[in-house]
């Protein structure tokens, strides 16, 4: 019987990453715009918290007022934070990069301990200048074409 050699040059997916060069995304300034919007909103849901812990401990209404603010600002600003990131998509598959959907993630999407993967992504594209797409895979570099 003869039997078949795989060369050894081809490997599955499964054993190595996928090697692709990064697309180039030029959307810099909408992705610096959801950063802002998430972290307004962010510290807006502490000051939500600390007010109302704060209210139950001290029963000032000072704080009653503070919470009802902090509340109304957490809001607004993750209403704008969903309006600005749907906008946001990916180039190849059309999906939106720093809006998480209840849908798969791609195997290669990657998401930091403690955080979702829109956070990851944002925090990649800010800081790295790097990020991959959640639902495709595809991974982008922050700028123009070189």
């Amino acid at each position: 019987m003869a039997q078949v050699q795989v060369p050894p040059t081809s490997v599955s997916n499964q054993e190595s990453p996928r090697r692709q060069s990064p697309r180039a995304f030029s959307g810099v300034l909408s992705l610096l715009v959801a950063f802002l919007w998430s972290l307004l909103g962010l510290l807006a849901t502490i000051s939500t918290i600390v007010a109302l812990v704060m209210f139950f401990l001290k029963k000032d209404s000072y704080f009653a007022y503070v919470f009802i603010v902090s509340l109304v600002a957490a809001i607004v600003f993750t209403v704008i934070r969903l309006i600005v990131t749907s906008k946001i998509k990916c180039g190849l598959c059309h999906g939106t990069i720093v809006h998480a959907k209840n849908c798969r993630k791609h195997k290669y999407a990657q998401k930091w301990p403690l955080l979702s993967h829109r956070q990851t992504t944002l925090l990649q594209a800010l800081f790295t200048g790097y990020f991959t797409c959640m639902f495709c895979g595809t991974p982008y570099r922050v700028g123009k074409k070189k």
